[in-house]
């Protein structure tokens, strides 16, 4: 009887022990499971946040690249700023191209017909009469009777006009964008700071020379600079 009720309480015991086990390996699955469905929620927030985040901005990333309208904006922009700057680099060289034509091909007109009184020279110096010293000669003077009319040398915009003791009245035309011609010892002139002129109009006539330049005589100042730098207009002007 002692022996049956041994049994019994030992085969009790095993039911416990496997029953037990079974509670606690399904324990252990439970928090298994719960670990995971929140790692899961959590990356799903994660993926909401950033899809938000980048609806908001206008991107949506795939993969590391981005698209949508910020990136659009942006190549947009890309495209502009370089046609901009193409249609710059054009419309310098186009300018520079022909100001280089019009020195090149000698396509300066003569403001006025004469004899070459003095010529350009900044490697020596030359004789100035009036002064009785020795210069160099970064103009031309043209020799012209007072009232000959003075012509534009080329297409142009009066930049400036003004006075002064050595070159009398004179006027500034620019005739590109790195070319300047300064036209001096001039009277009656006919246009003004900002006109455009063109090539052959006449713009003023040969006033009494400059204090500096009473013994050379009547004549027609000229200088051309290219740059900022004087260079010779003789180079330049129509055979």
């Amino acid at each position: 009887m002692f022996k049956k009720s041994l049994k019994k309480m030992m085969r009790s015991g095993k039911m416990m022990w496997i029953l037990f086990m079974c509670l606690a390996v399904g324990a252990a699955a439970g928090t298994l499971y719960q670990n995971s469905r929140k790692q899961e929620i959590q990356t799903a927030n994660s993926g909401f946040v950033s899809d938000r985040i980048s609806t908001e901005t206008g991107t949506t990333e795939i993969n590391g690249t981005k698209t949508g309208e910020n990136s659009q904006d942006s190549s947009r922009k890309t495209a502009d700023n370089k046609q901009k700057t193409e249609s710059k680099a054009v419309s310098s060289g186009q300018v520079k191209a022909e100001y280089s034509d019009a020195l090149t091909n000698h396509r300066l007109h003569w403001p006025v017909e004469g004899e070459v009184l003095r010529e350009f020279n900044m490697d020596e110096t030359v004789y100035f009469p009036t002064l009785n010293q020795y210069q160099c000669s970064s103009a031309v003077l043209i020799q012209a009777e007072q009232g000959t009319p003075v012509t534009a040398p080329a297409d142009a915009e009066v930049y400036a006009i003004g006075s002064s003791e050595e070159l009398g009245n004179y006027m500034i035309l620019n005739i590109g964008s790195n070319g300047q011609i300064t036209l001096g010892q001039l009277k009656d002139i006919q246009v003004k700071k900002g006109d455009s002129v063109e090539a052959g109009e006449m713009i003023a006539r040969v006033s009494e020379p400059a204090s500096c330049r009473t013994v050379e005589g009547d004549s027609l100042y000229i200088q051309l600079k290219e740059n900022g730098k004087a260079v010779d207009p003789l180079d330049y002007m129509e055979l």
